[in-house]
């Protein structure tokens, strides 16, 4: 709630400022207490967001595909652990390099988190809405879509997140009334 009155204000306050820039410009505004405080906040949420995800990103690649395929023993599995945690911690920076406008791609990250809710919010409150295979569809479809719309410069004004937002929603709903369909056939 405090982020969308941040976005509302902003709005009102500067008309012609871009979205994006509503937070730093209202940052620089504040007093400088109240500046430093806000700006320490959102540094130690990034911080711990950033290592829970490389911890479980770690977790997941032992897990789901080092073990399984390897079958390490003991003192290899925990040296094969500390070198994909390397490579999970350097990745991103590497990355960083490529990606210079990094607060525009966390909004476009954001767009792709909204899929992914949509599909499971779909998941549990209309299950017969779609099948595991639909949801598998929805997912590829829409990342594709969305990071090809991104690519594009959010064409029209449009901005990626409403292509994340319908595009899970319409492959689930064409995949429920083609279910429907091939069920009454049958």
């Amino acid at each position: 709630m405090a982020l969308a009155f941040v976005g509302v204000a902003a709005r009102y306050l500067y008309p012609d400022q871009a979205s994006l820039y509503a937070l730093p410009v209202f940052i620089g505004k504040m007093p400088v207490g109240l500046a430093s405080l806000v700006t320490l906040s959102l540094v130690a949420s990034a911080l711990v967001s950033v290592s829970t995800v490389a911890v479980a990103t770690t977790a997941l690649v032992m897990r789901d595909f080092y073990i399984p395929w390897f079958k390490p023993q003991g003192e290899s599995e925990l040296r094969a652990t500390r070198r994909v945690a390397l490579a999970v911690g350097l990745l991103p920076l590497l990355c960083v390099f490529f990606a210079p406008n990094i607060l525009e791609l966390s909004f476009f990250t954001r767009a792709l988190r909204l899929s992914i809710a949509i599909i499971a919010l779909v998941g549990v409150y209309l299950p017969w809405l779609g099948s595991p295979r639909s949801a598998v569809a929805a997912l590829v479809f829409s990342g594709l879509a969305t990071t090809a719309w991104y690519l594009a410069g959010n064409p029209h004004g449009i901005d990626n997140m409403y292509v994340a937002a319908l595009s899970p929603a319409l492959v689930l709903l064409l995949s429920a009334i083609f279910q429907r369909r091939a069920a009454a056939q049958s």
